[in-house]
């Protein structure tokens, strides 16, 4: 018969190769590396390595720092298959990640993302597709810092959607739209506060807020 400490080591051994196949396929997923990932989480790169290869004793705070980056939770990497999980429930695309400052030069293609967001979508294909990360709370409460929203340049514009939309000269935003008579009325995307609709003439809307995530910073 096993011991209470045989079990607990089987299970943490488990663990460990868990936490290594998701590791690497969250890894693959990203198109990332170790040095970047322990850059970006303060993780040394050799325990990022080791973990990569189902070894070592990681502490909460290790699993937490690399589960937070990747957008999962501990329990994603040390009890789950997370590649057999994106197979059966859909289909999993990085997107461009870019700040909401960064959406004017990116849409004129004088910046080019380097970061990627991952995500579940209905057509692998879909190059409209990309992803918008808020790094303040001048859009609380609809969008809190961290919020990451999922945007495509080729969606129909239907009444009371939040559109990216470039109003004359200035810089593109979000805004809540409304079919009016004369043609789109655009307001702030909060339907908490007091609504302002603006009818505009001079106008370009750009993408169609798909998919907001809510992430704690």
């Amino acid at each position: 018969m096993q011991s209470k400490n045989d079990i607990s080591e089987e299970e943490a051994g488990n663990h460990l190769k868990n936490i290594g196949k998701n590791l690497n396929y969250l890894m693959s997923l990203k198109n990332i590396d170790a040095q970047s990932i322990s850059d970006r989480t303060g993780v040394g790169i050799a325990t990022i390595n080791n973990l990569k290869k189902g070894h070592g004793n990681p502490t909460i705070m290790t699993l937490s720092s690399i589960a937070d980056f990747f957008q999962v939770s501990i329990g994603d990497l040390t009890d789950n298959n997370l590649l057999e999980e994106s197979n059966s429930y859909g289909k999993v695309k990085s997107l461009p990640l870019i700040r909401y400052d960064e959406i004017d030069g990116y849409l004129a293609k004088t910046f080019f993302a380097t970061k990627t967001y991952s995500t579940e979508v209905d057509n692998l294909q879909d190059d409209s597709l990309f992803s918008i990360e808020i790094s303040n709370n001048a859009l609380s409460p609809e969008f809190e810092r961290g919020t990451i929203c999922i945007v495509s340049a080729n969606e129909n514009v239907c009444d009371g959607d939040i559109v990216l939309v470039k109003i004359k000269e200035y810089p593109i935003c979000f805004r809540r739209v409304f079919v009016g008579v004369n043609g789109f009325q655009f307001c702030n995307i909060s339907l908490e506060s007091e609504i302002n609709i603006t009818e505009c003439t001079e106008y370009v809307i750009v993408g169609v807020l798909l998919n907001k995530i809510n992430r704690l910073k």
